[in-house]
């Protein structure tokens, strides 16, 4: 028999896409009712985005899988 590991596991990449059809990846350092605060993938410096700005929100999530025999 052999056995069988799914592991879903967040990085900290997370992809803003702007209203403005722009896009930026980065982590999400915090957020409020009226901006979110990037830390820039690019940069590492923290960019302050309008919620009124934002279009989606993309959250990446690496899955793993693991076996054993």
């Amino acid at each position: 028999l052999s056995g069988l590991l799914l592991l879903a596991v967040p990085v900290s990449a997370e992809t803003i896409y702007l209203s403005s059809g722009e896009s930026l990846k980065g982590k999400i350092q915090g957020m409020d009712e009226q901006r979110l605060i990037l830390e820039s993938n690019i940069t590492g410096s923290q960019i302050r985005i309008e919620r009124a700005d934002l279009r989606m929100v993309e959250f990446e999530v690496r899955v793993f899988l693991l076996t054993k025999n």
